[in-house]
């Protein structure tokens, strides 16, 4: 089992480092979920496939001054990813899994298998990219799968096209038992605020507690706890009026 004092604090500040600079550089006008994990693994997996200035560039986006081998570097965030798998404990239900849907007019080099599956349980899978709609749905069926069925339509038809090289897709799903449960009965309809102060009605969750609470120059936060010592933050941005 890994533990967090098998990975050098030098890693740990440069995924903190490049998840905030992905944040940074979101465009604030757009209301969107981000996991800058699910990204931090998908650059690595493409690394693992890159070679010369690219691969340089890819590893300087993620790691800035680093002084870790590429080697290093995957067998970090594998024991990352075991740490923080481990750490979900028995009552959370977590999980993150990775693929590669490759262009079959490309040929995949099979070292670049080997590593992909080592430390990302990666398959890599060659599609005709001329068949849209069935290279989607493949995609889809296996996302879905990965996510429970929570997860059933996210790759577009639209946006699979002949020439394009590949899909690297991670999926995440979670799980898991507020400590403190939110009554259905409480559910009530109210304002969600979008850009450019646009607003929608919908159905949401109330509870009257007390709770871990932040506030910053642009935004306020609030930890929801869940049982087993897990806590997830929510952050509220201020809308500019």
């Amino acid at each position: 089992m890994a533990s967090l004092v098998d990975i050098p604090i030098d890693y740990q500040q440069s995924v903190i480092e490049f998840s905030t600079s992905l944040y940074q550089g979101l465009n604030k006008q757009e209301s969107l979920c981000m996991s800058p994990y699910s990204i931090t693994a998908a650059f690595l997996l493409l690394m693992v496939g890159a070679s010369g200035r690219s691969k340089q560039q890819i590893s300087s986006a993620l790691f800035q001054n680093s002084i870790f081998s590429e080697e290093e570097k995957l067998r970090y965030h594998k024991s990352l990813n075991s740490y923080i798998i481990h750490q979900a404990g028995v009552n959370v239900s977590l999980a993150s899994a990775n693929r590669l849907f490759v262009n079959n007019k490309f040929t995949v080099l099979q070292n670049v298998r080997e590593k992909a599956k080592q430390y990302f349980g990666a398959d890599i899978s060659l599609k005709d990219f001329t068949t849209p709609k069935a290279s989607a749905l493949i995609m889809n069926r296996w996302v879905s799968k990965q996510t429970n069925g929570k997860i059933k339509d996210l790759i577009k038809e639209k946006w699979i096209e002949p020439n394009m090289v590949m899909f690297i897709i991670n999926a995440i799903y979670f799980k898991a038992t507020w400590e403190k449960q939110f009554s259905p009965k409480n559910t009530r309809k109210g304002k969600f605020y979008l850009p450019f102060k646009k607003t929608i009605e919908v159905d949401m969750m109330n509870i009257r507690t007390a709770v871990p609470y932040f506030k910053g120059r642009d935004f306020s936060a609030i930890a929801l706890p869940f049982r087993e010592e897990i806590s997830i933050w929510s952050s509220f941005y201020q809308m500019k009026k």
